[in-house]
């Protein structure tokens, strides 16, 4: 598959929440350095980023628009001057998070509804979808309509990604799909050593680009856009 890109929530750089979430995933996703993991009790290092393999590869982050292939007419220079535009047209707003297993994956979540999020995360999956070039039939192979809703499925072959407007969840990702005693592991440790970035709303000021260079390559940050538009 070519180079793809994503436009992701990402934590300010040097935020609290971001040290925090690439830390537990083991990896800069600005930098691709590698990072020392926190210690799990119950589980040894090596298991530990095991459970972390998946949310490791796409780097720490909440889905808004899914990867995609870049439409031939356009370039990544041409989708980080939209973004800024995007951006600096929308107000930075509150929300709280928590940590909780989503169907097994632990994440980060919002502690309630957040009606900026959703409007967010509408209007880029609509806004940029002139940036993303048609579904190739080895994408529908794999990710197509098997399982899915009537309606997911209609947003798939529309969008690209299924889980999108009414399916949409805010998710920053912490793990592989975990059961039994693991589960329990990671997520207690989750909880206690994100206590204090939960305790107080996050601020959400601004999307980034996210690309992979090739096949099976690490997703990097490429480019931040942040919301200027004054709330006043």
């Amino acid at each position: 598959m070519a180079h793809r890109v994503a436009i992701y929530y990402a934590p300010p750089r040097g935020s609290a929440l971001e040290a925090f979430g690439t830390a537990w995933l083991g990896r800069d996703h600005q930098t691709g350095a590698s990072l020392m993991q926190p210690a799990v009790p119950g589980l040894d290092r090596e298991r530990v980023r095991a459970l972390t393999t998946s949310p490791r590869h796409y780097g720490f982050h909440a889905t808004i628009k899914a990867p995609f292939r870049l439409s031939p007419d356009t370039s990544v220079e041409d989708l980080g001057l939209a973004l800024h535009e995007f951006c600096s047209k929308r107000n930075p707003f509150e929300a709280r998070l928590k940590i909780a297993s989503v169907g097994g994956f632990i994440a980060f979540v919002l502690a309630g509804n957040s009606a900026e999020m959703r409007q967010l995360e509408a209007d880029t999956v609509r806004g940029f979808e002139r940036f993303r070039a048609p579904l190739e039939q080895d994408e529908i192979d794999r990710r197509g309509p098997s399982g899915l809703t009537e309606r997911q499925s209609r947003q798939f072959f529309s969008f690209g990604y299924p889980y999108i407007f009414e399916d949409f969840q805010f998710h920053m990702t912490l793990s592989q799909r975990l059961e039994g005693s693991e589960h329990e592991a990671m997520l207690e440790a989750a909880r206690d050593q994100a206590a204090g970035i939960v305790a107080e709303p996050h601020l959400f000021e601004g999307l980034a680009i996210y690309e992979q260079a090739e096949p099976e390559a690490d997703f990097l940050v490429t480019h931040r856009s942040r919301f200027l538009r004054s709330a006043a």
